[in-house]
């Protein structure tokens, strides 16, 4: 089961065919497209809520959820991230538009030291993927890990897939991502300077 702050079209973590969990009226009686076997949570803005109740279905056991926002909300449910990781539970956190490629917003929604709070959460394993490959692995991790959450960082802007001289395979490159990083290029020479870098920054290196 998935769900978003009010953000499924910016966050595009819908599951198309899973249809919206809720009752079949809505409060003023009229009939909605919600039912109880719905697998999309419509949480409206309310992060901390929304993670409350992720850890909520965590614990029930049946469902591994997931839920999402933009990276610079994850704030608003910190507590709930904090206690998940504590807990261990395998719940998913989908934190979009990373960096400052965030469109029209600006500097309210920029998350200059967001993931470094994330980052510094003992358990909360935190995947900021650099293409299409990178993310691929790192979402089939986050439905996999049983052991606590993952924090998933996705960039807004479209970025290239990254081929490196050493990259042979998609299956590499996957593995490489589930390995935490791997050499994008070798050196040429004698090595004298390592550069380091993940998501949307990798491009440039």
């Amino acid at each position: 089961v998935s769900g978003s702050a009010d953000l499924h079209g910016s966050t595009k973590n819908y599951i198309k065919t899973g249809g919206n969990f809720g009752s079949h009226h809505d409060n003023d009686g009229t009939k909605s497209d919600k039912t109880y076997s719905g697998k999309n949570f419509l949480y409206g803005i309310r992060e901390h809520a929304m993670g409350g109740i992720c850890n909520g279905m965590a614990y029930g056991g049946i469902f591994t959820p997931s839920c999402a926002t933009f990276l610079v909300f994850a704030d608003y449910m910190r507590p709930a991230i904090r206690l998940a990781a504590l807990s261990e539970l395998p719940v998913s956190y989908i934190l979009t538009h990373d960096s400052i490629g965030v469109g029209e917003d600006g500097p309210t929604h920029q998350p200059v030291e967001t993931i470094s709070g994330l980052r510094v959460i003992p358990n909360l394993d935190v995947m900021r993927p650099a293409d299409y490959e990178e993310t691929a692995a790192a979402y089939t991790y986050s439905i996999t890990n049983v052991n606590g959450p993952t924090a998933l960082i996705l960039t807004r802007q479209n970025v290239p897939l990254l081929l490196g001289d050493d990259i042979t395979s998609a299956e590499h490159k996957r593995l490489g991502t589930l390995h935490g990083g791997y050499i994008m290029k070798k050196e040429t020479s004698p090595l004298t300077h390592i550069l380091m870098a993940s998501g949307s920054e990798v491009q440039y290196v």
